[in-house]
């Protein structure tokens, strides 16, 4: 069986409302349960466009806040965040039209290349992943499992990937490996012109480590073991 674990990451359009976001990253980690193999993908979007992104941080009193900036064009930050700065919707519009036909081939190129033969896609809060999909016609034909939504059901609880990553003691080294209590393995091999990804986004919050992330914690937690 061969399991995708997909994230993506995106930007909110600077000056519009909450949820209107552009894609920034996406990546899928392609796990073999026959062979106990893994690769990885990623590809990344340049911002063609102020965009606004959030990311938790922890402070030292173990706090977590969300801190906003703005990343601009070739992901300089170099504008000051305003959260009172508008844009009229017309204008947002002109962004995502110019965000597709830029990108939108690009991305379903990335899927055709990446998912052809999974038999399953596993998420973590996948909704607004799900929206992506259908919004670009980009049709996987396998089932989706959402790994929150099950542990939600499970438990009563919402967990963030944050918080499990805390909880399994879930860990990617670059040089070590990757590696929760139970499981450790090397980092996915790069190969070819797709499987390939930048070991400086190996990190929560960045689409290649929270597929890793997602997929350690999967296997910590029982879900898929070794055909």
């Amino acid at each position: 069986m061969k399991i995708a674990f997909l994230d993506f990451e995106f930007g909110q359009i600077y000056g519009s409302w909450r949820r209107d976001f552009l894609i920034t990253e996406v990546a899928i980690l392609i796990y073999d349960t026959t062979t106990d193999d893994m690769k990885l993908a990623e590809k990344i979007f340049m911002p063609l466009l102020p965009l606004i992104m959030r990311k938790r941080v922890k402070l030292r009193n173990s706090e977590i806040i969300i801190r906003e900036f703005i990343v601009n064009k070739d992901n300089q930050s170099k504008l000051e965040y305003d959260k009172k700065f508008k844009i009229q919707k017309s204008v947002a519009k002109k962004y995502r039209i110019k965000w597709s036909k830029v990108y939108a081939n690009q991305l379903r190129a990335f899927f055709r290349k990446t998912i052809s033969h999974v038999d399953l896609i596993t998420l973590f809060g996948g909704n607004e992943d799900i929206k992506l999909l259908q919004k670009y016609a980009i049709n996987v034909n396998v089932p989706i499992f959402d790994l929150q939504k099950d542990l939600q059901s499970n438990y009563k609880k919402l967990y963030s990937l944050d918080l499990l990553i805390d909880i399994l003691s879930l860990k990617i080294d670059t040089e070590k490996g990757i590696y929760g209590t139970t499981y450790k393995y090397e980092l996915p091999n790069k190969s070819g012109k797709t499987f390939k990804y930048n070991t400086k986004h190996l990190e929560a919050h960045h689409a290649s480590g929270d597929c890793i992330f997602l997929f350690l914690a999967a296997k910590e937690l029982g879900y898929f073991y070794l055909d």
